[in-house]
């Protein structure tokens, strides 16, 4: 944080601001970028991202998938997919208007470049089959080649779990990336664990 522009004591950066710290930009809710307010544990900038509310930074990191990093579904040998999706909901209304923007809208959603657009961003997999992959990156074709040929296509956790299970396997996984002390074996036996102890 050591490049960009001088935040004096300490600078509240909005939401969006790309150009006050040189390579990231300020995710929603903004971060206080220090300077001299406090002793920073290294160089001469620090960032407070718990100013007035919990904000964030992003960096652009121009890796290609395939290349620079690479995809495993299921993260096991073979390789599986969950079926989760997200929902746009439109309101009824009463205003023709407004009912021909949200017809819009959604046509727009579903369209081939939109789904590749939007999933390639989110890191996803779009809702169609017939996209044009030219523009997929390698994540995003294996997921299609997964879903297209493979039975090892389930349903989202969430559809089949309760939260509190769901809440204890992120702990599981969590732990198990924190901890090198704890095996593939033991997080394993505590995910068994948990599924056995869900309710029914």
């Amino acid at each position: 944080f050591e490049s960009g522009s001088n935040p004096g004591s300490f600078t509240t950066l909005a939401p969006g601001d790309s150009t006050s710290i040189t390579g990231w930009t300020v995710l929603p809710l903004g971060v206080d970028y220090i300077g001299s307010y406090w002793q920073p544990g290294e160089g001469n900038r620090s960032i407070d991202l718990g100013g007035n509310a919990r904000g964030g930074l992003s960096q652009f990191v121009p890796l290609v998938a395939g290349k620079d990093y690479d995809c495993l579904p299921g993260l096991g040998m073979t390789p599986v997919l969950d079926t989760g999706g997200d929902v746009f909901y439109f309101p009824k209304n009463k205003d023709p208007k407004v009912t021909e923007a949200q017809k819009k809208m959604a046509a727009t959603l579903v369209t081939k470049e939109v789904q590749v657009a939007f999933n390639l961003k989110k890191g996803s997999l779009p809702m169609r089959a017939d996209v044009d992959l030219a523009a997929a990156n390698d994540c995003m074709k294996k997921g299609l080649a997964i879903l297209d040929h493979s039975k090892a296509v389930f349903p989202s956790p969430i559809q089949m779990i309760d939260r509190d299970s769901i809440n204890q396997i992120n702990d599981v996984v969590t732990a198990f990336m924190a901890d090198p002390a704890m095996t593939a074996a033991d997080a394993q036996a505590k995910f068994a664990e948990i599924i056995k102890n869900a309710p029914k």
